[in-house]
């Protein structure tokens, strides 16, 4: 055996004087899961209260029922906070967790039971892509309900009219800069005379000489 394991078996088997093991009812994997309690009295009081078991309808140890007791994680969740840890645990990976974000947004029914305040939240998160926020925005204002709702408040009111009115300084720049200038008059315009002609007002304005 390795020395490492040695020692840890050492360590374990001082946790447990000989008349405070349960060899017979507990496996020594128990033991070791449960060494880790660090008050004597509490520790060993744990291994004489089994938690009841609801397969087998019993009062005893299990690996997951230990761990749950030292607040380590159950390799078989059961609770609903156990099965969000280890779902949290098993996302970690972004690619995993990107695939379970889409699988789960393809589920209506779970999608209804989160809070308002979260899926906001989620739809902020989501839109903060341009394309997909206007995207998003379009579908949204198409539903006659949620465009008067969304009308109503004074700021939202203001931000669309100041877009509209940048998309039509926007438009008008555009149409400007496609829109050939006209070439300069031969004639002037009041008199009708050819513009290189003199007249005058402009040997009114000629300094004194």
């Amino acid at each position: 055996m390795a020395a490492s394991t040695v020692e840890d078996w050492r360590w374990i088997a001082s946790r447990w004087p000989k008349d405070r093991r349960r060899e017979e009812a507990v496996t020594f994997g128990i033991h070791r899961i449960l060494a880790s309690v660090r008050d004597e009295t509490e520790r060993w009081k744990a291994i004489d209260d089994p938690p009841y078991h609801q397969r087998s309808a019993t009062h005893r140890w299990t690996h997951d029922a230990a761990k749950r007791r030292v607040g380590q994680r159950a390799e078989r969740p059961e609770t609903v906070a156990e099965k969000v840890q280890a779902v949290a645990e098993l996302t970690q990976d972004e690619e995993v967790a990107a695939r379970a974000a889409e699988n789960l947004l393809r589920r209506p029914e779970s999608i209804t039971k989160v809070s308002p305040t979260s899926r906001a939240r989620a739809v902020h998160e989501l839109t903060r892509d341009e394309e997909v926020a206007t995207q998003v925005a379009g579908e949204l204002l198409q539903r006659p309900a949620v465009a008067r709702k969304t009308m109503r408040d004074t700021a939202t009111r203001m931000l669309v009219n100041r877009a509209q009115f940048a998309n039509s300084e926007e438009t008008r720049q555009r149409i400007l800069q496609r829109t050939p200038r006209p070439a300069p008059s031969s004639t002037h315009l009041l008199t009708g005379l050819p513009a290189d002609t003199p007249t005058l007002l402009s040997w009114w304005r000629l300094p004194d000489r």
